[in-house]
């Protein structure tokens, strides 16, 4: 028997045994330095960049250590600015001293992980405050000089575009993403458009056959104009950055080339498993890395997938396409007509494409981003065509701008209509109803089940196809054409299940500050506070993710003890992104006095009106019953008035059959005292969420008597400028005889209630 595509199974085989590797090793563990140690290291400059940070352009060198055999990088950030001219160039080995910023770690379910990212990207830590104590004279002059042409691209992009089309350009074409335009980045990744802010294949086949037509025109014959090409290539690949959806296109075009070369046929499978066996050879981490997969998995829909999914469309719908040949064959008399059908064509080969690739790399977009934008495959059928327009315009006006702004500016006129056009268009889509998909993160098997079935359905569509020899019913057979629509629609909903066992609570890590989110066993969801001071954005960065992960569409309720920074502000966030976002159903506050309303409560009240979430308050003895879940409010009493915002602290005593807990806030001082004539009848404390982040000016002695709680948990800020939590707080908890949890040390704490069982889990652990 003839084995096909030889190269591509080794290639192949290579590639799953390093998966299986990786996924099955304990990951990313290296020796590092201490954090904010100052340390002394020589190496070579690998690359460089420019980030803005408090309004200023920070030099910043990826320096390679001599003495480190893995060639891993370290960032460094420059003390000084300077000049082009002082900063040291490709390729200099230089001595720098810095002090050391470790990456952060995610210490929530669901948060991204910027250490695990640039472990991957083979980058350590970082150097802050970077001095260069002494450097060579020699360096790599090509990427130097590439470096040089990226620079001054960028400044005359900058002169010809309004600034956020600048970013948007110096990102399509040159691999730019510093100072890229927040909002308009947002738009694009909501809306599934954030593929052509990256260099990937769709920039590098236009570049490439631009560039390999050009030279043919030019007469340049075959065994020149394909080294030529290819070198070109490479030098654009290096000048943007050389990211993994980079590399691997520009592989596969210069395996292109080479087959043209040669004389041999050019197979896009092959040259997709040899590019991904080079790329995992070189660093086996990468099969961690979102946009590997999904650089790799668009390929693999297209050249794999699409074949079996365009014949189930058209035997399905009975609307099928016409080749060129065909086209060519029976070409209708009138132009109308020859129209008409060119569109038609066009519409649903970009519906077969995009509706392919997102068969393929939907569970890796669900188990990386935990949401798919349900109208970006619309998007598409018009934004990828028109990217050919934004990327010959972009050249074509840096051209002219290069010569005379002038010119550069009139010429980047039809870029900037197309990019308004997006923009009007991604605002608008998000208006639609359920315009993003919140699916969570899928489990491995989900994911194992879904790639088997659909790898079933393609190898029977290929092994049907070549029994048929090219008869009329060739990928027919036992399934018809419906049932493989059905079973694709069956596995696809299989991802979206999250199946809810029992009563979850999970106290977050948002370092000085507070956030409880609890999940009823009918899936139900409630939050009580959600801010910090020591985390900017928390509610971007880690509660909006731990909701998405857990396939959290909506909140209930989300109660708000009381209105410091460090209980309010990541909920202040959420209500901004409600519209896309997790949807949040009312927003609970303490009934206080009209006057303390109006001073601590008002923007808080104004902020939930202007995006439609109504407002309910709850004094001492209101209840709240959610089938076998139940909140009780402790305090205060409804009508307070002080002068101490701590001491509104909503206290709420919540109970799920025999589990029992009490979320204090901030509750201090007399408002504390006033709880253990409340507490006395009650039966004694599951968990105690400690008030006030562990001061030790809460929680009293007596207090932990009469509640005498199993679990103490204690959410606070990693060396944080108060102390919490104190020693004093400690040694009492631990005197009662508490478990106590920190989220400093543990992460997110999530305890699971079932069947009158506890079981508890520290995300760090």
């Amino acid at each position: 028997m003839q084995i096909r595509r030889p190269l591509c199974l080794l290639s192949l085989i290579f590639v799953l045994l390093v998966m299986c590797c990786v996924y099955g090793a304990a990951r990313f563990k290296e020796p590092l330095p201490e954090e904010g140690e100052t340390i002394t290291l020589t190496g070579i400059v690998k690359n460089k960049e420019y980030r803005v940070m408090y309004g200023e352009e920070i030099p910043v060198l990826y320096v390679s250590s001599v003495e480190d055999k893995n060639d891993r990088q370290v960032m460094c950030y420059m003390k000084d600015a300077g000049d082009s001219k002082t900063i040291p160039r490709m390729g200099e080995t230089v001595r720098v001293s810095g002090k050391v910023s470790l990456f952060r770690e995610a210490s929530n379910p669901g948060e991204f992980d910027l250490k695990e990212y640039y472990q991957i990207l083979n980058i350590s830590y970082k150097l802050n405050q970077t001095e260069i104590l002494e450097r060579s004279e020699s360096c790599y002059p090509l990427k130097e000089k590439l470096y040089q042409i990226k620079c001054r691209c960028c400044k005359v992009l900058d002169e010809i575009y309004p600034e956020k089309e600048a970013s948007v350009l110096k990102a399509m074409l040159l691999g730019e993403k510093n100072g890229l335009d927040e909002e308009a980045k947002e738009l694009y990744q909501l809306n599934g458009l954030i593929h052509i802010l990256a260099i990937s294949g769709l920039h590098v086949s236009l570049l490439g056959v631009a560039v390999s037509g050009g030279l043919k025109k030019c007469g340049m014959p075959v065994w020149l104009r394909g080294p030529a090409a290819a070198g070109v290539m490479w030098c654009y690949g290096m000048m943007t950055g050389m990211g993994v959806s980079t590399w691997r296109a520009i592989f596969m075009f210069t395996l292109h080339l080479a087959a043209e070369l040669f004389g041999r046929t050019y197979d896009m499978l092959t040259a997709l498993s040899l590019a991904a066996a080079f790329m995992l050879a070189e660093q086996p981490l990468l099969v961690w890395h979102s946009g590997f997969l999904l650089s790799f998995g668009a390929v693999l829909g297209i050249g794999l997938v699409l074949p079996w999914w365009k014949e189930v469309l058209e035997r399905l719908t009975g609307i099928r396409t016409v080749s060129r040949k065909e086209e060519k064959e029976k070409r209708p008399a009138g132009g109308a007509q020859r129209l008409q059908r060119k569109l038609t064509n066009t519409v649903i080969n970009g519906i077969c494409l995009g509706s392919a690739i997102m068969i393929t790399t939907l569970p890796v977009l669900f188990y990386f981003y935990y949401k798919y934008p349900v109208y970006s495959l619309v998007l598409n059928l018009y934004v990828i065509p028109l990217m050919s327009v934004v990327f010959a315009g972009g050249v074509f006006s840096l051209a002219a701008g290069f010569l005379q702004p002038g010119a550069g500016v009139l010429a980047g006129m039809p870029d900037r209509l197309i990019l308004w056009l997006y923009e009007v268009s991604c605002r608008e889509t998000l208006k639609l109803p359920g315009a993003v998909n919140i699916g969570g993160r899928p489990e491995v098997w989900q994911i194992a089940v879904y790639y088997g079935i659909l790898c079933f359905l393609i190898f029977r569509y290929n092994l049907t196809e070549e029994k048929s020899e090219g008869k009329t019913e060739k990928g027919c057979g036992a399934l018809s054409a419906l049932n493989q629509w059905l079973l694709i629609l069956g596995i696809m909903w299989l991802l979206l299940i999250r199946p809810v066992n029992g009563f979850s609570v999970s106290f977050l890590d948002v370092g000085q500050g507070d956030c409880i989110v609890m999940r009823n066993d009918n899936g139900n969801c409630y939050m009580v506070d959600g801010g910090s001071t020591s985390k900017s954005k928390v509610g971007k960065y880690q509660m909006l993710p731990f909701l998405e992960s857990a396939g959290i569409r909506e909140l209930e309720a989300v109660f708000l003890t009381h209105p410091d920074e460090d209980h309010i502000s990541g909920v202040v966030e959420m209500m901004e992104q409600s519209v896309y976002g997790v949807r949040i159903n009312s927003l609970i506050l303490p009934d206080v006095s009209p006057e303390m309303k109006e001073k601590e409560l008002v923007e808080l009240i104004n902020q939930a009106a202007q995006y439609d979430i109504p407002v309910y308050y709850i004094a001492r003895g209101d209840c709240i019953q959610d089938d076998k879940l139940k909140f009780t409010c402790l305090g205060p009493e409804k009508g307070v008035m002080t002068d101490e915002v701590n001491e509104i602290s909503t206290v709420i005593y919540t109970e799920y059959g025999e589990f029992t807990m009490l979320l204090t806030g901030d509750v201090t001082g007399e408002a504390e005292k006033e709880l253990l004539s409340q507490l006395a009848e009650r039966e004694k404390l599951t968990v105690l969420k400690v008030a006030h982040h562990g001061s030790k000016y809460s929680t009293p002695q007596e207090f932990l008597e009469m509640t005498d709680p199993v679990y103490a948990i204690i959410s606070a800020g990693k060396d944080n400028r108060y102390g919490h939590p104190h020693e004093e707080l400690i040694e009492r908890l631990e005197k009662q005889g508490c478990y106590i949890y920190r989220t400093t040390e543990s992460g997110a704490v999530t305890m699971k209630v079932r069947r009158g069982r506890i079981r508890v889990e520290e995300f760090l652990r």
